[in-house]
């Protein structure tokens, strides 16, 4: 993940896909599935890009469960489409590994809060819960008693109406008492983290909807 966030966001590389993803790689991203690296996920990514040349990411938390990975991040850049108006969003990822490079990953970003800023020309950062001092040293955790049920039962009834009626959970990654989540309605598209407290309950959520584009 150091290599996904430093030789290729950050230095806005789309040569590094290769090194990174497996050739048959799936992006889910707001209801649309982009199948292949090279036939899928680059040509979604290189617009972006080009877009925004300046592009970094910030990480503030992951979760492991050895095989999986999730990831909350926030991403930052100006537009050349938007005369150079900077924008910041947030977004949660899920990734699957075969071993070797990532395989597939459930995600979605604020777009719409990237769009209002570049729109506007008013830069504003997205606040998020605080995350650990040292998000690059998570490692694998097993869940938290009775945790994967609360929060399968928690998404599974609407995340507290966050993620529309009925909402299929699509994927769930638990490490302690936290979970990374990404679920589909007939509204919304949603990605998240939030905690299972002692009492079943959940809270310290980040959810992230609207996959679209900036």
């Amino acid at each position: 993940m150091r290599r996904y966030c430093d030789e290729f966001v950050n230095a806005r590389d789309p040569s590094m896909c290769a090194r990174l993803m497996s050739d048959d790689y799936v992006l889910h991203l707001a209801g649309r599935q982009y199948v292949g690296r090279a036939t899928g996920y680059e040509p979604a990514v290189v617009p972006l890009f080009a877009q925004f040349p300046d592009l970094t990411i910030a990480m503030h938390e992951m979760l492991t469960d050895g095989s999986r990975l999730a990831t909350r991040f926030t991403l930052c850049g100006s537009s050349t489409r938007h005369g150079g108006n900077r924008a910041a969003w947030g977004g949660v990822a899920l990734y699957t590994w075969n071993g070797e490079r990532f395989s597939g990953v459930w995600v979605e970003e604020d777009h719409h809060l990237s769009r209002v800023q570049l729109r506007s020309g008013k830069f504003e950062p997205p606040v998020q819960q605080p995350g650990p001092e040292d998000p690059w040293a998570a490692t694998a955790v097993p869940p938290a008693h009775g945790a994967t049920e609360a929060a399968t039962r928690w998404l599974r009834t609407g995340g507290d109406v966050r993620l529309g009626a009925e909402p299929h959970v699509d994927a769930l990654l638990v490490s302690g008492d936290r979970f990374a989540f990404h679920t589909t309605s007939a509204t919304v598209h949603v990605s998240g983290m939030a905690t299972v407290r002692g009492d079943g309950t959940v809270d310290a959520v980040d959810t992230f909807s609207d996959g679209g584009t900036p």
